[in-house]
């Protein structure tokens, strides 16, 4: 497996400073034992193309392998879905051979399976539409691409039928966002393990909800393995269940967490990696 960190969240204050930011990712990466970094596409092809060039030297130098997140609206409507695929395939094209990537994720958009204006069933008809060309261009430069599950909006299952509607689709699965929609993150992982492309491989911990607020928990973050998102056993699942899993590239995503300093908390991450990787 392949192991990084993701590009945004609490995390990036540890590249806040960086007058480059995409070689101090790269720089980070390298010195915790990854072997993996994730950009924007849109923030990348933003970027001249000499200091794209220069991007992909510091990846081949390091040997570090790229996910690829990218900037999409599935519920923009047929017209925008189609000219969003046709110029991620452009940009692809021009960067999937040195920015040597691994996979690409995208968003499901703002939704939640319990809407009342919007039904799931009319939310899937739309993600479907949505994501059916982008799926699409980014199979033909070779590569896989998944949805990421959010912090709010669908069950695993309510995922995998998506997965199952939209040909080349899978998943970018954030193991701690199961626990933010009621699910239980193990149970979750074994649903959604056959279209599994990537994870954000996070932890939380749980915490009971003060009584009356109509919530079964509150969620915070915690440190990959110390939470209670049981990642052992989710690891165990993914590689057990997941196609192509000694090549899945394992994206660690660290909320804030209590009286942890940020270098600690990857540091202790990195340790993590390290541990299941020899199981």
């Amino acid at each position: 497996m392949h192991w990084g960190l993701t590009s945004g969240g609490w995390m990036s204050g540890l590249l806040h400073d960086a007058q480059d930011k995409f070689k101090a990712q790269i720089d980070l990466a390298a010195s915790k034992g990854f072997d993996l970094v994730e950009f924007n596409l849109g923030k990348l092809m933003d970027e001249p193309a000499e200091h794209r060039e220069q991007i992909a030297g510091w990846l081949a130098e390091k040997r570090l392998f790229t996910v690829l997140g990218l900037r999409n609206d599935p519920f923009a409507g047929a017209d925008v879905a189609a000219a969003a695929a046709e110029r991620i395939h452009a940009d692809l094209q021009a960067v999937v051979g040195p920015m040597r990537v691994r996979a690409c994720v995208t968003g499901m958009g703002g939704h939640h399976r319990f809407e009342r204006e919007m039904v799931l069933a009319q939310q899937l008809e739309a993600l479907t539409e949505g994501l059916t060309p982008l799926a699409a261009a980014v199979h033909e430069v070779g590569l896989p691409v998944g949805v990421h599950n959010s912090n709010r909006g669908y069950w695993a299952a309510d995922v995998a039928e998506l997965c199952r509607r939209v040909p080349h689709l899978g998943v970018f699965w954030d193991t701690a966002n199961a626990l933010l929609m009621a699910e239980q993150p193990v149970s979750a992982v074994d649903e959604i393990a056959p279209y599994i492309v990537g994870t954000h491989f996070k932890d939380h911990y749980a915490d009971p909800a003060p009584r009356g607020e109509g919530l079964i928990l509150r969620a915070r973050g915690a440190v990959p393995g110390e939470g209670d998102t049981d990642l052992r056993d989710c690891f165990a699942v993914i590689k057990a269940k997941t196609p192509n899993a000694a090549e899945l590239p394992m994206l660690f995503e660290i909320d804030p967490i209590q009286n942890v300093e940020r270098m600690d908390a990857l540091d202790r991450a990195a340790a993590f990696a390290r541990e299941l990787d020899k199981r």
